[in-house]
């Protein structure tokens, strides 16, 4: 589990369901998340830590902008920003996080921070999603070696081949 001071510019974005995807504050009100996430109404959800309560502020989605070049097909840049009805009060230690703008930075090797709600048991079929921020520490791959791992899940061989591009990091 992360300490829940740690990630403060994370946020959750919830439908009438709950859940469904991650994202990070890039301003105040703007988030970074995933292009493959987008559709439907849904709330912004700041400084939860633990999904369970009704801590932190819920700010409902005004728009949203997929990465003009994402390919759903493929995952290709899949980015989208989220653009909220109105500002995160910042008041209260929550963060920014900030963008990265060395391309050579992770580099091969180098152990990175993964966090968000995600699956916590991918060995079964059924989404298992967390309702508290979890990290988990990795090391950096390169994209070749990610292109051409493969194995087998629930007895299916599964293979990256020819899935990963420039646009991705592989860890």
């Amino acid at each position: 589990q992360a300490p829940s001071s740690r990630y403060r510019y994370s946020v959750s974005l919830q439908d009438r369901i709950g859940h469904f995807c991650g994202g990070s504050l890039i301003s105040s009100d703007v988030v970074l998340s995933a292009a493959h996430c987008a559709g439907g109404d849904y709330d912004v959800v700041v400084d939860r830590p633990n999904l369970n309560n009704n801590a932190g502020q819920k700010i409902p989605m005004k728009d949203e902008k997929q990465h003009p070049s994402y390919n759903s097909k493929t995952t290709n840049n899949d980015f989208m920003l989220v653009f909220l009805d109105e500002p995160v009060d910042m008041t209260g230690g929550i963060e920014l996080v900030e963008l990265n703008s060395d391309p050579d930075y992770p580099s091969v090797g180098q152990k990175v921070t993964v966090m968000g709600y995600g699956d916590t048991n991918p060995s079964d079929y059924v989404s298992d999603l967390s309702t508290k921020l979890m990290e988990v520490e990795v090391k950096v791959i390169s994209n070749d070696d990610c292109d051409d791992s493969s194995g087998s899940i629930g007895g299916y061989q599964d293979t990256y081949n020819g899935q990963i591009t420039n646009s991705m990091i592989c860890a």
